[in-house]
């Protein structure tokens, strides 16, 4: 039927944890390509591919003219299961 969607995929499993703070900084979708330079080098494309390989990547993507792209909650999801931790400078002196 045109115009209908499964209401199943609208649900939005995902339960962000310290990297919540982030998701409005980022872009919705993550191109894979760019994964390099939105973590400053830190995590490469080729090593997102591998995890997939190994099913612990992030758990959802589209593809969009042959690339793979990642929801923004999914990519930080992904990166809170990497381990991926938040750190917080405390001021001098207070």
């Amino acid at each position: 039927m045109k115009g209908s969607y499964n209401k199943k995929a609208m649900v939005d499993d995902v339960v962000l944890g310290p990297l919540a703070e982030f998701e409005k900084e980022y872009p919705p979708l993550i191109p894979r390509v760019e994964v390099s330079v939105i973590t400053a080098g830190l995590i490469k494309p080729k090593t997102i591919e591998h995890d997939e390989a190994k099913r612990q990547g992030p758990r959802k993507f589209l593809m969009i003219n042959g690339k793979r792209c990642y929801p923004v909650r999914y990519f930080l999801e992904y990166l809170e299961r990497k381990g991926v931790q938040v750190g917080e400078i405390k001021a001098f002196g207070c």
